[in-house]
């Protein structure tokens, strides 16, 4: 972090949350298992169960452990990082609705290299892609911090706002996704493409619903975030270019996840190399050169 972050008190604040969050890895990689075994058995109720649950719980510690409430230690920010679970319920649920036989839940299997080998061969494509994915982000934050905690702030709410913006188009992406690996297993290939238009159209047809109310009303939005005056205005025009990328988003999403649910990840890969190294180019030459 030392090299990472300029600011003294901007790194403080990082590594009083990471102190925390680091242990939360092991039961988010649990969460993430279960996710995808919901997802792949086409059972994805129990996954909004799970985003209530997890959302309540998230929101109350929030408010006891950063604040300091009902006798429990003023943690600020460090509380945020303790503050989130759904991996008791995605562990609970199987056992009470799942046949769990069926799936090989129900006992513990030998170590199959075979089987890791043909997993690896299709998902490790896909973890490198999000890794890059992820590093680019990473480094589009790290370029603005340099800019100011201001820019960096206008940054965190667009970047926030986008993400709640994203919402459908991931779901819709993740089921496009599922969807075609479905239909090419059953020997249905003659339906994947009309499927691909339908949820194009679903996706782009949400994506312009919300992105006009922001647009129309981003003061309304952005005041969920601060009450700042001076900083919801500067963080206006990131939030109409987020609302008008978001189209094309909404549309692109659902195509790159079918190629993914095709099992063709190289390809995959390949596309979202294309789309990182301009997105990095860009970094470069608005943050770093022309700030």
């Amino acid at each position: 972090m030392g090299v990472m972050v300029s600011s003294d008190e901007l790194r403080r604040a990082t590594m009083e949350y990471l102190d925390w969050r680091i242990y939360g890895f092991f039961f988010a990689f649990t969460s993430v298992m279960f996710r995808a075994l919901f997802v792949g058995i086409t059972r994805t109720k129990v996954l909004t169960l799970a985003s209530v649950v997890m959302s309540v719980v998230n929101v109350v510690l929030d408010y006891l452990l950063i604040f300091g409430h009902a006798g429990l230690p003023r943690l600020g920010i460090a509380g945020a990082a303790i503050a989130s679970a759904s991996v008791p319920f995605l562990a609970s649920y199987p056992r009470l609705t799942v046949d769990r036989r069926r799936y090989g839940l129900d006992r513990l299997r030998r170590f199959d290299f075979r089987l890791i080998r043909q997993v690896l061969s299709i998902s490790g494509f896909t973890m490198l892609q999000y890794f890059i994915s992820m590093s680019t982000y990473f480094i589009f934050f790290l370029a603005v911090e340099r800019l100011g905690q201001r820019d960096l702030a206008v940054a965190n709410i667009a970047r926030s706002l986008y993400i709640a913006l994203f919402i459908p188009v991931s779901a819709l992406s993740t089921a496009a996704n599922t969807m075609v690996s479905n239909l090419l297993g059953a020997g249905r290939t003659q339906e994947v493409i009309p499927l691909i238009r339908h949820l194009t159209l679903i996706s782009v047809g949400i994506t312009a619903l919300f992105a006009a109310l922001l647009v129309l009303l981003p003061r309304l939005f952005l005041s969920v975030y601060t009450n700042e005056a001076e900083l919801i205005t500067a963080s206006i025009p990131s939030v109409v270019v987020i609302a008008l990328a978001s189209l094309s988003s909404a549309a692109s999403s659902i195509a790159f996840s079918a190629i993914s649910g095709t099992g063709n990840t190289r390809h995959a890969f390949l596309l979202e190399m294309l789309a990182l190294a301009v997105y990095t180019l860009y970094i470069y030459v608005a943050v770093v050169r022309l700030r």
